[in-house]
């Protein structure tokens, strides 16, 4: 918690087992949000579902503005949500999760959205993206 609260990430590691335990459990479907964030997840999520026979169908892209991301999260009231914190998560974004939408992009299972419209509408291109 106290490494979320600064807007980091928490350690390779911690993070896989757990989404090994959550997909060997649910074995009709899954959605991970916020996960994998570096090609070095993304490589080991890979192994993981090659050998649970679990394939990734697509990856979804809401893509937004800095300005409009942040005026939303600072509109969630969390604690950990302040214009420092949410800086540092966007550095960390473009540092080292922005690579992935190239990786996924080569594997030809990335599906892009405009997340700046209403929730209503967002919700609309997300269904038509993933059906």
């Amino acid at each position: 918690e106290s490494i979320m609260n600064k807007g980091e990430l928490v350690s390779d590691q911690i993070v896989l087992s757990i989404v090994e335990k959550r997909l060997t459990i649910n074995k009709k479907g899954w959605l991970l949000d916020g996960f994998p964030r570096n090609l070095s997840q993304a490589g080991s999520l890979q192994e993981l579902l090659e050998k649970i026979g679990q394939p990734i169908i697509a990856v979804l892209l809401i893509d937004i503005d800095d300005d409009t991301l942040t005026q939303r999260m600072l509109a969630r009231g969390r604690k950990d949500d302040t214009e420092s914190v949410i800086r540092n998560r966007l550095k960390i974004y473009r540092d080292i999760t922005s690579p992935l939408v190239n990786y996924y992009q080569k594997l030809g299972i990335l599906k892009s959205v405009n997340g700046c419209g209403t929730v209503e509408d967002v919700n609309c291109q997300i269904k038509e993206a993933l059906i």
